[in-house]
């Protein structure tokens, strides 16, 4: 579940997140994935 910082991020962090999270659970296993995209602020 998301927490309540990524709820308070603006529409354009969400969704560059969920980007890049769906990228990486369709290139790598559960175990393999990690999620530490670069934010521009």
């Amino acid at each position: 579940m998301p927490s309540k910082t990524f709820f308070n991020l603006d529409d354009k962090k969400k969704n560059k997140l969920e980007q890049a999270a769906l990228e990486e659970f369709s290139k790598y296993t559960y175990d393999q994935i990690s999620i530490n995209p670069e934010f521009d602020s």
